[in-house]
């Protein structure tokens, strides 16, 4: 919950995901290689996404949506 807390200190903005991201896959790509690699970039991508929407949600004032509450069950089966 780090993430709850600094965003706290400041919004955290789509830029900031996308900076993570990309400082993710490319530590991902010097460290490792094959398909696991791949998976789990892929699954970084979805949770990057999924906190975007969260946060969406969250500055419009309203609970999660059902769409997000899917989604998030969805990256159980990734």
């Amino acid at each position: 919950h780090v993430h709850m807390e600094l965003n706290d200190k400041e919004q955290l903005t789509n830029e900031h995901f996308d900076v993570w991201l990309g400082h993710f896959n490319d530590t991902v790509d010097e460290l490792f290689e094959g398909a696991n690699a791949e998976k789990i970039k892929t699954r970084a991508l979805s949770i990057a996404t999924i906190m975007k929407i969260h946060e969406c949600v969250k500055l419009a004032g309203r609970k999660r949506s059902n769409f997000t509450t899917y989604i998030v069950k969805q990256l159980d089966y990734i």
